[in-house]
């Protein structure tokens, strides 16, 4: 199905209708994106936005002659359409309205929504309604619907309140990552990257942290004048764990883009890949101790990241590695030297006289 490939942009959108801002918040983010939370939002006939536009709840209106170059994601609330949209318009929840003058060249996606064209608008794609219990994913679990579950009898609600606990827990990680990659997208691509050359070492290093951290905070807590600083180092250390998953979530959906062959701006790759991996950690727990330690591992890895990289302040270089050393020159053999041995004497015998004339 071709609008199963759209869904990883509607899952973003699902995770962000968990925030709930009382005013209007506009956020500006890489290459031109533009983040609107709550409230209204007009982009003004004549202007040119040239990135993505994504919409949390409000009212929102592009009106004649405004041109958005990107895709456009709107989660709840409404989006009038009067301009020029050259890429896919993706809603969740929520009713678009194409007027007169609305120019699409892409698709238009609704799921649990409503999309209402005038005659006079233009849609270059296709226009798909999705229902949510339609939605089939590959390797996600079929969940009953409720209706299901009341005729089978009586209902034992605590698993249901489990399982909603950890799609809100799933969820609510992944907005966060979209927040923590808008507003804070250089040191979150840091501790990626820090995690991405050296999982080994980040993964060692976090070890390290999680055993030796703990019972070093323990011990200033047993004074009574260091005990504000032992609970302020635990909360350091529980930051320290989310941002570094955060990390981690950062780093697959880059991946996930790279082998999808696409290009997603960091909150995107920050939400999407948190999620993907938060969701899977939470079913890989369900398994006995092996899935502890997975979750371990990998929270580990961001740790480290964290450690490696001051919370990343600065980016993690390696070492480089070590010159070769210089072979040692073979030592010339010289010639093998003749002895040299002192000259003989020759030996002393006695003296043979010469023989005396007769003295007359």
């Amino acid at each position: 199905m071709n609008q199963l490939k759209k869904l990883p942009i509607l899952l973003v959108l699902l995770l962000t209708i968990l925030l709930v801002f009382p005013s209007q918040v506009h956020a500006q983010g890489p290459s031109g994106d533009q983040v609107v939370f709550g409230g209204t939002y007009t982009l003004e006939s004549g202007e040119v936005l040239g990135g993505n536009l994504a919409i949390f709840g409000g009212s929102s209106t592009l009106q004649e002659g405004s041109t958005v170059r990107g895709n456009i994601a709107i989660a709840g609330g409404t989006l009038n359409i009067y301009g020029e949209v050259d890429g896919n318009i993706n809603t969740v929840g929520g009713s678009v309205y194409l007027g007169d003058s609305a120019v699409v060249h892409g698709n238009v996606v609704t799921v649990g929504g409503s999309v209402d064209r005038a005659p006079g608008a233009k849609v270059e794609g296709s226009i798909t309604h999705e229902q949510p219990n339609q939605l089939n994913i590959p390797g996600l679990p079929n969940i009953p619907q409720p209706g299901t579950l009341i005729n089978r009898g009586p209902i034992n609600l605590r698993p249901i309140g489990q399982l909603f606990l950890g799609i809100f827990q799933v969820l609510a990680l992944a907005a966060l990552a979209t927040l923590i990659g808008l507003f804070l997208a250089a040191p979150t691509q840091r501790i990626a990257h820090a995690v991405a050359i050296q999982p080994v070492l980040t993964g060692a290093v976090g070890l390290l942290t999680i055993v030796v951290a703990p019972a070093l905070l323990v011990a200033l807590g047993i004074t009574i004048i260091l005990l504000p600083v032992s609970l302020l180092g635990i909360l350091v250390l529980l930051a320290a764990l989310v941002y570094g998953w955060l990390g981690v979530g950062l780093e697959l959906g880059q991946r996930m883009a790279a082998a999808l062959k696409t290009e997603w701006t960091v909150p995107v790759s920050a939400g999407l890949g948190t999620l993907v991996l938060t969701f899977v950690a939470w079913l890989i727990s369900l398994i006995p101790c092996l899935g502890a330690v997975i979750i371990i591992l990998v929270a580990s890895m961001g740790l480290g990241g964290i450690v490696m990289t001051r919370f990343g302040a600065r980016p993690y270089v390696p070492a480089p590695p070590a010159p070769p050393a210089h072979p040692i020159a073979p030592v010339a053999r010289m010639a093998p030297v003749a002895a040299v041995h002192p000259p003989v004497p020759p030996m002393e015998g006695p003296r043979s006289e010469p023989p005396q004339e007769p003295i007359p």
